[in-house]
C-alpha cells in the first residue's frame, strides 16, 4: 500500500470514503434525466472555449455550490437548483442567448455526489475557486489497442483499426506501427 499523498489539481481534495456517506450514497431507487437544454434551444460553450456552459455549472453543483454549509451530500434538487439559476444567466451573460436545462425524474431526492469529500461545506458555504484554481482538463495520450473506441476532448473518436472520426490535428497515429520521430519523415 502507498501512502504518499497524491497531487490533485484545485478544488480536488484527497479523502478517504466514510462508511456512513457511501451508505447515503447507496439509497434510493428510480431514474433522473438531466438535458443541458430544451428542445428548441442550443447548448452553449463558454467563452474560454474550455466547456459548455451546463458542463461548468454541473461541475460547481458537483463541487456542492447548490448546497448549504454543513451539507455533506449533493442531492439531485442541489443540482436542479444551481443549475436552473446558473446557466439560463450564464446563457444571457453571452449576449441575450437562452439556454434552459430540462430535467425529468421519477424518484426521490438521492444523493448523487459528496460536498469535499464528505466533511460537508464550511460555515461560509461554497465559494467559487480563483480562477487559476480552477480545475482544467490536462493535455492527455490515450493507446487504442484491439477493439474498442477512444472518444477525446478535442471530439475525435478512434475506433477499432485506428479510424479517426472527428477532427484530427496535432501528433496522431492512425493504425499501423507509430512513427519514431526522425524515422521515415516523409511516410504519410
Amino acid at each position: 500500500k502507498d501512502d504518499a499523498a497524491l497531487s490533485l489539481p484545485q478544488p480536488f481534495i484527497q479523502a478517504g470514503f466514510p462508511k456512513d456517506l457511501a451508505r447515503d450514497l447507496a439509497q434510493g431507487q428510480g431514474r433522473a434525466v438531466f438535458a443541458s437544454s430544451r428542445g428548441d434551444e442550443r447548448s452553449w460553450v463558454r467563452r474560454d472555449r474550455s466547456m459548455s456552459i451546463y458542463t461548468y455549472h454541473l461541475v460547481e453543483a458537483l463541487q456542492g455550490a447548490g448546497n448549504r454549509s454543513g451539507d455533506t451530500v449533493v442531492r439531485l434538487s442541489n443540482l436542479v437548483t444551481h443549475l436552473s439559476l446558473t446557466v439560463p444567466e450564464s446563457a444571457r451573460e453571452l449576449g441575450g442567448a437562452r439556454q434552459t436545462p430540462f430535467y425529468d425524474w421519477s424518484t426521490e431526492d438521492f444523493a448523487v455526489a459528496l460536498v469535499r469529500g464528505g466533511k460537508g461545506l464550511p460555515a461560509e458555504g461554497w465559494q467559487e475557486p480563483a480562477a487559476g484554481e480552477q480545475f482544467a482538463p490536462s493535455a492527455y495520450t490515450a493507446t487504442l489497442t484491439g477493439s474498442g473506441a477512444i472518444a477525446q476532448g478535442d471530439s475525435v473518436a478512434a475506433g477499432a483499426g485506428g479510424i479517426a472520426i472527428g477532427r484530427v490535428g496535432g501528433d496522431l497515429s492512425l493504425g499501423g506501427k507509430p512513427n519514431n520521430q526522425g524515422d521515415n519523415d516523409d511516410a504519410a
